[in-house]
């Protein structure tokens, strides 16, 4: 909670489609709450392709107000990935998500704030009234209870869009490479500590609803397709029963046969015989498509973003964040898609961050991830061959043991002539003599990254090449929640040793 009392930016993020009308309202709703909850922040309008004057009126509201920023897609992508391109740019310590139309009412975020300063990362409108007509209020419960029923991950019930969501999160859901989103779904999938606040949802201020019956019908399915093996399940079933049935009328029709060959026969058979044989299609398609499922979910890259979200949860971000000094240059070594690098970047202004890697994919994902931010920057190559200005903390987060131990042993050196008495290195590695975490570890390396070697040592091993190099070192633990063998190393020269020495 302290830490989220000093951080106080928040990030409204509006999905808006013909909404010209309602977007000067939702700025002045936003404003006025802002304000009197006395935070810092900006609003972000995300125009998906609207027919209407949205683009102009969103054009005038950024040039009246320095705090809003206007984002015009080229056509029409949908409020999912209107949210998407928002959270892409926000740069709040938290986000809230809202429809444009007024029907997420800005005055709500009030309740959500004290939640997520208690320490909730995630806290959802609850829709315990709706005004709308009788038969759409039951089809909308009803979607979310059979929603709740089929899903493999727990959904809460009546939760829209309308949600503020902690920095952490917005970062986690960015490492989905889904196209497609279903972003409630996403957001319970990805866990976190979640709570719901209880609201009356209002009709539309302005104008007409886009959504009809088929669209809602269509959206339901994209969310149960996404999130639930129940439809294939169902059909491996009903393939079964009919096989089966199938398999039975054939056994009573061959006993018939033999008991009194006179018994009738042709459609009757010819009727059994594509029954069974109509069922032994389904039954292989089922199973094809059970399959094709396990496809459909590796494909969506899930496995990966979940590591990516345990990364941020045993890292750990926090304690390695009050490691690091709050000003001067620092190096972040290995610093891969730039998640850690931007992390620091927010917990001080005064911190001027470097990354560098040697993977150009991870160096162009990580420029990306800059937005507006001025003090933090990407560069492509070797930290040993790349000329750089000396820092005041040197970082190597969890990127060691992907390099040789020739290679570990050169940069260490590299940086250890570089350390004096007023900077320091911080070393975050797995420790192989923790026999237990460090094979989970390994197993989730191996299925993440299949072709990298690991070259680990033993906590022991880590400090006696510091030692060898002159180097004092502090060990702190990693996690005691987790099966994590890491540990952090807070490295710094052993007074009275110079430069050649080491």
């Amino acid at each position: 909670m302290k830490n989220r009392l000093k951080r106080k930016k928040i990030s409204a993020i509006i999905a808006c489609y013909g909404d010209e009308r309602a977007i000067p309202i939702m700025h002045k709703r936003l404003v006025k709450i802002f304000k009197k909850i006395g935070l810092n922040y900006e609003i972000i309008f995300v125009n998906d392709g609207s027919l209407d004057n949205t683009e102009s009126v969103l054009a005038s509201l950024c040039r009246q107000d320095k705090h809003v920023i206007g984002v015009n897609h080229s056509r029409n992508f949908s409020s999912q990935m209107a949210f998407t391109s928002g959270m892409d740019i926000a740069t709040g310590d938290a986000v809230v998500l809202l429809d444009g139309d007024l029907q997420d009412p800005p005055e709500i975020i009030e309740k959500f704030y004290p939640k997520w300063l208690k320490g909730f990362d995630i806290v959802y409108g609850v829709r315990v009234k709706r005004e709308a007509p009788l038969y759409m209020v039951f089809l909308y419960k009803s979607f979310y209870r059979v929603f709740h029923k089929l899903s493999y991950i727990k959904i809460p019930l009546d939760a829209g869009d309308f949600s503020l969501i902690d920095r952490r999160v917005v970062d986690a859901l960015k490492e989905f490479p889904e196209r497609d989103r279903f972003l409630r779904g996403l957001r319970a999938w990805v866990g976190f500590k979640q709570t719901g606040v209880p609201y009356t949802r209002p009709e539309r201020m302005f104008g007409k609803t886009t959504n009809s019956i088929l669209k809602n019908l269509n959206w339901a399915t994209k969310g149960i397709f996404s999130f639930s093996y129940v439809p294939l399940q169902f059909l491996a079933l009903l393939s079964s029963v009919i096989f089966v049935f199938a398999s039975l009328a054939i056994i009573v029709l061959v006993i018939l046969k033999l008991i009194n060959p006179d018994i009738p026969h042709g459609v009757t058979s010819i009727l059994i015989a594509i029954l069974f044989f109509g069922a032994l299609q389904l039954l292989g398609i089922s199973i094809l498509g059970e399959y094709m499922g396990k496809i459909f979910e590796e494909v969506k890259g899930r496995l990966k973003a979940l590591w990516t979200i345990l990364r941020i949860v045993i890292l750990p971000y926090d304690k390695l964040d009050k490691i690091i000094p709050k000003k001067g240059i620092v190096l972040d070594i290995g610093c891969g898609n730039g998640g850690f690098t931007n992390y620091i970047v927010l917990g001080s202004k005064e911190r001027k961050v470097t990354g560098i890697d040697f993977s150009k994919d991870r160096i162009s994902q990580a420029v990306k991830s800059i937005r507006k931010r001025k003090n933090i920057k990407f560069i492509f190559g070797d930290v040993v061959k790349t000329n750089l200005p000396k820092a005041n903390c040197y970082l190597m987060i969890d990127m060691l043991h992907h390099i040789s131990f020739k290679n570990q042993d050169k940069i260490i050196r590299f940086i250890s002539k570089r350390l004096d008495g007023n900077s320091l290195l911080i070393i975050k590695e797995v420790d192989s003599s923790n026999r237990v975490p460090f094979l989970f570890g390994h197993i989730i390396e191996k299925f993440l990254y299949p072709k990298d070697m690991i070259y680990a040592r033993s906590k022991k091993e880590w400090e006696r090449l510091f030692l060898s190099l002159g180097l004092s070192s502090k060990v702190i633990p990693g996690v005691f929640y987790f099966p994590d063998s890491t540990q952090i190393f807070v490295i710094r020269p052993i007074k009275n040793l110079s430069n050649s020495d080491r």
